[in-house]
């Protein structure tokens, strides 16, 4: 999803920038809509309904998102990401707190062409 950042996109065309990762905040966005199947199945559309017990479905969801690009990291190594993310959302300058601003502005569109986003 945070490939739709502009940050991801300038990366894209070659260009060095700042914000251009894109694992963490799609992660957040993995970690938050398998949260809302997890809790109901119907929540996202798209989605064929279901039942999803594990508790921990979504935090495996956002750790494969993660760890897309290189080896698989442990919970541990997520939870240092998240408390790191928690820290950052204070600082408006901070890379995730822009990456989401700028995912922000274009939702309406990602959510055209991504059916199952929240």
């Amino acid at each position: 999803m945070a490939k739709y950042t502009d940050f991801f996109q300038s990366h894209l065309m070659g260009k060095r920038v700042e914000c251009s990762d894109h694992a963490k905040l799609s992660s957040l966005i993995g970690l938050h809509a398998s949260e809302l199947l997890r809790k109901d199945p119907g929540a996202l559309s798209g989605v064929p309904e279901g039942e999803v017990r594990a508790e921990l479905y979504s935090v495996f969801v956002a750790l494969a998102i993660y760890s897309h690009h290189g080896s698989l990291k442990g919970m541990k190594s997520y939870l240092d990401v998240l408390e790191k993310v928690e820290r950052d959302l204070n600082n408006f300058s901070s890379c995730i707190v822009r990456q989401y601003n700028d995912l922000r502005s274009k939702w309406n569109r990602v959510k055209e062409e991504v059916k199952w986003a929240p």
